[in-house]
């Protein structure tokens, strides 16, 4: 909207083919590519592949320094590998080799943006089963080993050990005779299932015998020639042996002399191990565990640390049992011997255990691990072997896991603004940022759709704001900067100016006189402390009026810091938002930012909203007795241009044209009960028979438009009347338009009784519950419509049933409307039809006549009293059944009664069957009916003082006073308190 389509130069994008060399060739899998120290791609590469690299905001990117996309090929390097035509196309000579013999990778694509300096590019690949000498894998179903919950591949070290020695190419290229197949397989077996696998970049100019010693320290194994096969042969130390079953040499059976027996200082042993590895689970970063021995630390008072490199340990978790291993060798009391055996010891081999007795020396047993062995010559007859106590077991799991970080650092990956809010645009904001001349391109239909957002985290620098309409792609429209914002922390009443800001974001930017929007209401920032968060604001600017606020609502202070659609949108267009995040790492990923919704209501061209509202001449009142007068100031949207006028100021013109149209409603429902339109000058008068709470709202429209918001005010309003709760004997069951319902879907399924007794009236079935209204013939009080159909409320508990049992007096108090049929209040004693009436109230067609009936006793006929007449507006009914004195009245609009006899005592002492609400039974036919209220009282009979002002309560209540005969005492007034 008003903004210039003329391209500029900002920067550069950079594109690059780049030839890269991963290792020797083939390899099993790429696994990821990371740029620039970030995950550029990641997924699983196989064989002689092609895809597309798209991460081109990797770096932020064309606002930051672009990313990598393009297109790369991967070549395994196989014998048979024909030249890429790509990488010939780039080198541009006919003698281009096919790069056999080592895995490559071709790429040609975006390198950056804005920064002509490409990146380090580095590679996560896998080699487990390519590559072999004539591709023959040895034992592959052991090959492959999972660590760090199934994500890290590594490979078996009995693997890496037996290439090392057989493969042709860069190995010993040693025959497969020549290896101990039982030694090497039981040894592979063992690791794959302690899940031992290592990770290994191995460099040849390292040397083959430095791989396989770094292999077989990590292992905790020994590698030798067989005496018996002269095979290389491969033992893994592990105290998975039985005792028993161990060799045993004593002076009897072998054992010639213990000539060495050395005992290591317990005191000075090791008490803690640190390991370090190369975690993969990091991206292959240099990482530690730590483990101790707190019994020896304590014994010795000091801690005696040793550290331990296994480069090639992948996980955590394996580091920590290779840490837990060697601390539990290290920190036993070591002790050493050196034994002379007969040639019956040529049968030890290094690394493996045996046991010695001597008697003599006080040894019943001990378990030995052999060390180096001089098996001397035959004509010696001797063997002697260095050995130790064993203690070099693997733990299948470490005791001591390892600790995660207290404090994660802050990520400085982008992360999704949680906070923001999309809003339209409105006039004052349009003046203050466009030129005269860019306004006079805005049309009364223009409308501009804005986004402000929270950052989100410290990392993020700014964000992309993207938009839409329907289902059309996401396109990018501006650059926003993160939005101040903060919480309030008390409550502001309509006028409240003072109050203190919480949870505050980038709020040192914020300056006095600037606009700022609480919720839905602008208001002008006056003053901002910082330090201790004291604010103070001048409410209801613009187009918007003062408002209520809870604590804890969010406060923008969005002036320049609003990110800005500039598409002219027409009004009643839904428009989508999305703000993309912007960090030192790239952008958020556009599927993880949330989606927000405006829908266009040109509210720029609407006209201001009228201010300094006073009702009766006071500032939002809490209470009004009698007439409502209203008075405000004008307001002028084009005069006021871009200044934050708040809503205390005296009138600016208004605009020609303006007129007021102003409302009373009922501030739970929001019926209407007064109104008056066409208004031009500033004050109007409004008058209602109601009681309660109501709101006084006042409209600006010019050309038939109103204004965003109307200047509004709530408070009690009217007399407050005598009410049924000041009778003498308290109603048992009360249901009027102050009840509490519930509503579902604009039916009633539950009225609720205002008595504090629960007897409740409900209707489960929802095709049967009864429609609310508001009828304009009661002043938009609430109301129930029964359809005539199967409508119908309803109570079945004991309590209620057993009102009107054994009593010899209750009453009955309606407000209703008969629209057609019958108009039935009914509690039954038998089947659902009148002979069944206990105590209830019709209004009958054919003659039509209001009817009061009852049976006093089961299976008695039905009695009643009734009055002819039309009946299909609004009545007031008060029925008394007064069975002790042996009458039933009949009272209508407060006119004179009509009564019958009927037999004298108590009504039966049968439980009722049912007390229902719009029909005879819940199951039958319902009338065709509105009721207001419905009372009821047993025991006692109200006193005729009391019946007058019953329904001079209900005339009142309802604007039923027309109703009341001329002589009624409360004809001219409401029963006061």
């Amino acid at each position: 909207m008003g903004q210039s389509n003329k391209p500029q130069t900002i920067g550069y994008r950079y594109f690059m083919g780049i030839h890269m060399s991963l290792c020797r060739g083939p390899i099993n899998e790429l696994r990821e590519i990371r740029v620039g120290d970030r995950t550029a791609w990641r997924g699983s590469a196989l064989g002689q592949a092609r895809w597309l690299i798209a991460a081109s905001s990797l770096f932020g990117g064309d606002e930051g320094e672009g990313g990598i996309y393009g297109t790369i090929d991967m070549m395994l390097g196989t014998e048979t590998q024909p030249v890429n035509p790509r990488l010939k196309r780039m080198l541009g000579s006919a003698l281009v080799p096919a790069f056999r013999g080592m895995t490559t990778l071709f790429f040609d694509g975006l390198v950056s943006s804005m920064n002509p300096y490409p990146k380090p590019w580095a590679f996560r690949a896998r080699r487990v089963t390519a590559g072999w000498d004539d591709d023959n894998v040895w034992y592959p179903e052991k090959a492959l080993i999972w660590q760090g919950n199934d994500t890290i591949t590594s490979m078996n070290p009995a693997h890496i050990i037996y290439e090392a020695f057989t493969n042709r190419e860069w190995g010993r290229g040693r025959s497969a005779a020549r290896i101990h197949e039982a030694s090497f397989r039981a040894s592979a077996d063992k690791l794959h299932a302690e899940g031992f696998g290592l990770c290994i970049c191995w460099r040849r100019q390292e040397g083959l015998g430095a791989l396989v010693k770094s292999v077989i320290d990590h292992i905790n194994a020994v590698l030798l020639d067989d005496l018996v096969t002269g095979q290389l042969a491969l033992h893994l130390i592990r105290d998975d042996y039985v005792v028993d079953d161990l060799p045993l040499y004593d002076e009897d059976s072998g054992l010639l002399g213990i000539d060495e027996d050395d005992a290591a200082d317990g005191a000075m042993a090791t008490n803690e191990v640190v390991v370090k590895f190369t975690n993969m689970m990091n991206n292959g970063a240099d990482d530690q565990v730590r483990v101790q021995n707190n019994a020896a630390i304590q014994s010795n008072g000091a801690v005696l640390s040793e550290t331990m490199q296994y480069p090639h340990v992948p996980t955590s978790g394996l580091a920590a049992r290779l840490a837990q291993r060697d601390l539990g060798s290290k920190s036993a009391a070591v002790r050493r011997f050196k034994v002379r055996l007969d040639r019956r010891g040529a049968e030890i081999l290094p690394g493996k255990p045996f046991r010695i007795r001597s008697l003599k020396r006080g040894y019943d047993q001990l378990v030995l691990r052999a060390g180096p062995c001089d098996y001397g010559t035959l004509e010696a007859g001797t063997v002697t072997i260095s050995a130790v106590i064993d203690a070099y077991g693997l733990p299948d799991t470490a005791y001591v896991a390892p600790q995660p970080p207290t404090v994660n650092p802050p990520t400085a990956d982008p992360l999704p603004a949680t906070v923001r809010r999309i809003f339209e645009i409105p006039y004052r904001d349009l003046v203050h940022f466009l030129s005269p001349a860019q306004m006079a391109e805005v049309t009364d239909t223009s409308c501009a759709v804005g986004v402000i957002a929270r950052r989100p985290s410290a990392a993020a620098r700014a964000y992309t704001l993207l938009t839409r309409g329907g289902s059309v792609a996401w396109g990018g429209v501006d650059t926003g900067d993160w939005c101040p914002t903060a919480q309030i922390a008390t409550a502001l009443d309509y006028l409240t100016t003072i109050t203190r800001i919480t949870y505050g974001t980038d709020i040192s930017t914020v300056r006095p006189g600037s606009p700022a929007m609480i919720e839905d209401e602008i208001v002008r920032v006056v003053s901002l402390d910082i330090d201790t968060g004291d604010l103070v604001i001048a409410r209801g600017c613009a187009d918007t009026v003062p408002a209520r606020h809870a604590a804890g609502a969010r406060i923008w202070f969005y002036e320049t810091d609003t990110a800005v659609d500039p598409v002219d949108y027409a009004p009643g267009v839904t428009v989508q938002a999305k703000v993309q995040t912007r960090t030192s790492t790239g952008l958020l990923d556009l599927a993880l930012a949330p989606i927000d919704t405006h829908t266009t209501s040109r509210r720029q061209a609407r006209p201001y909203p009228p201010g300094n509202l006073l009702v009766n001449g006071v500032t939002y009142p809490a209470e009004i007795e009698g007439d409502v007068v209203l008075t405000w100031s004008h307001r002028h949207r084009l005069q006021q241009a871009d200044q934050l006028v708040d809503t205390t100021a005296g009138s600016i013109g208004p605009e020609p044209g303006t007129t007021y149209r102003v409302e009373l409603v009922r501030a739970d429902s929001l019926a209407v009960l007064a109104e008056a339109e066409a208004i031009t000058g500033e004050t109007a008068s409004l008058s209602s028979g109601f009681v309660g709470q109501v709101i006084a709202r006042v409209w600006s429209v010019l050309e038939g438009v109103s204004c965003l918001q109307p200047l509004s005010a709530q408070f009690k309003y009217g007399i407050e009347f005598w009410s049924p709760s000041s009778l003498g004997v308290a109603p048992a069951i009360w249901l009027d338009d102050l009840s509490p319902i519930t509503e579902v879907s604009g039916t009633c399924s539950l009225w609720g009784d205002r008595t504090g007794n629960s007897r409740d009236f409900s209707q489960a079935t929802a095709a049967r519950r009864p429609t609310i209204v508001y009828p304009s013939e009661i002043g938009g009080q609430r109301a129930l419509r029964f359809d005539g159909s199967n409508d119908s409320l309803f109570n079945s508990t004991a309590d209620v049933l057993d009102l009107v049992r054994n009593v010899g007096k209750a009453w009955m108090l309606t407000v209703s409307h008969k629209r057609s049929g019958h108009n039935v209040v009914t509690i039954q004693q038998g089947a659902g039809s009148p002979s069944g009436l206990r105590f209830g109230h019709t209004i009958a067609s054919s003659p039509d006549r209001f009817v009061f009936g009852s049976s006093r006793v089961d299976g008695d006929g039905l009695v009643q009293a009734s009055a002819n007449g039309s009946f299909y507006n609004w009545t007031i009914s008060l029925c008394i059944g007064d069975w002790e004195g042996g009458s039933l009245v009949l009272h209508l609009n407060g006119g004179s009664p009509t009564s019958t006899l009927i037999g004298a005592g108590n009504v039966s002492d049968t439980r009722a069957s049912g007390f229902t609400i719009g029909s005879f039974s819940p199951s039958g036919a319902s009338c065709n009916c509105d009721v207001a209220a419905m009372l009821i009282g047993v025991g006692s009979i109200p006193s005729p003082e009391e019946i007058d002002k019953l329904f001079g309560w209900a005339a009142w209540r309802y604007g039923l006073v027309s109703l009341l005969p001329i002589d009624h005492p409360y004809k001219l007034e409401a029963p006061g308190a």
